[in-house]
């Protein structure tokens, strides 16, 4: 509904404040919902209501919508190719501060033709290497860690806190070479990670940083439109 219409109806919801208790219903009505970063915060309180008043209810919508940036990311990054980027192994030697000759030989344990076939396990093994990718090597890679996360909160419910922490630093504006990085993505990727950032905001479990998200999303991603 537009977003005076909107502002009526939740000044006059009397039921919804006996509901959800006086100190969220101020926190609500005190928000500007022209802004798009006082409506996150609006997002994030009702996420927190719902966790409290129907976890069942949360935790099916927490799952679909899950379910659903699995689908948009699969979609979105379909096709890239990591060409002559920097593999996750070579990333591995480099944060291990390894050889040249390590260097050289570690893209032969990587046999992935397509970001979708790395394993998870690979991945998991692996949280601290997305910085030291070359801009070919992170496009590629970026969607394996994000799907990666999305199926953990799919299958458990329960986020791995170093996997989250470090997409979230690659994630970050502030992060270096964030903005060239980023603006590699076309519109549609934009929307699909700034979607997964909103989704880890809005998450009640701590380990999926949300904090952390909420700063990377503000930072840059939420203005995508």
């Amino acid at each position: 509904m537009p977003t005076e219409d909107f502002e009526s109806w939740l000044y006059q919801a009397k039921e919804t404040e006996e509901t959800i208790g006086n100190e969220y219903y101020i926190n609500l009505i005190s928000i500007n919902y022209f802004d798009i970063a006082q409506c996150l915060k609006a997002k994030i309180y009702a996420s927190k209501i719902i966790f409290i008043l129907d976890h069942e209810l949360w935790s099916t919508f927490f799952r679909n919508i899950t379910e659903e940036l699995i689908n948009s990311i699969g979609t979105e990054f379909h096709g890239i190719l990591r060409g002559s980027g920097i593999t996750l192994h070579q990333a591995a030697v480099l944060d291990n501060r390894g050889s040249t000759h390590d260097f050289e030989i570690a893209s032969r344990l990587d046999l992935d033709c397509h970001w979708d076939e790395i394993p998870q396990e690979t991945v998991m093994a692996h949280p601290f290497i997305l910085p030291f990718l070359d801009d070919i090597g992170f496009a590629y890679y970026i969607p394996a860690y994000i799907n990666c996360i999305l199926f953990q909160i799919k299958n458990k419910m329960k986020c791995n806190e170093w996997l989250c922490w470090n997409v979230y630093c690659a994630l970050d504006i502030e992060s270096n070479q964030a903005r060239n990085r980023f603006e590699m993505f076309s519109y549609g990727q934009k929307k699909a990670i700034s979607k997964f950032l909103m989704l880890l905001t809005l998450s009640n479990d701590e380990a999926c940083c949300p904090e952390d998200c909420k700063k990377a999303l503000l930072s840059y991603w939420i203005n995508i439109t």
